[in-house]
């Protein structure tokens, strides 16, 4: 559970950066993320990140190019945003879950977990 926290705790400290947001987001994505196989994700985040792998070949690349790089390109900046930000609750529900089997000493990485508190804006990630 820990290394998947890690990879995305990466991937939000580059979603929060300087550049501008379809940049982090693609560089998030390649370099933290795409790595990850869906079912690896406990619970029901499984599910929420494969909608975000979804989303993230959703484009046919032009030649030499990643597909992430061409979905995020055709992304506008308000839907690269939108993503950045399922990338930051998902990992705050990794942290959630990792804090929670460090207290109680559960293993169970299959149950459902509330996803989304709506803990940050989209509009933040501007």
């Amino acid at each position: 559970m820990r290394p998947l926290y890690d990879r995305f705790a990466a991937a939000v400290r580059t979603c929060v950066g300087p550049e501008p947001v379809k940049t982090r987001l693609s560089t998030a994505w390649i370099e933290h993320l795409d790595a990850i196989d869906p079912v690896d994700m406990p619970g029901n985040l499984h599910q929420e990140f494969r909608k975000l792998r979804r989303a993230m070949y959703a484009a046919e690349p032009l030649p030499d190019e990643p597909a992430p790089l061409a979905a995020v390109r055709k992304m506008s900046a308000q839907q690269a945003a939108q993503y950045a930000d399922r990338i930051v609750l998902l990992a705050s529900e990794l942290q959630a879950l990792c804090l929670r089997q460090q207290v109680t000493g559960e293993t169970d990485t299959q149950q459902q977990i509330p996803f989304g508190r709506g803990i940050l804006a989209p509009e933040r990630l501007n």
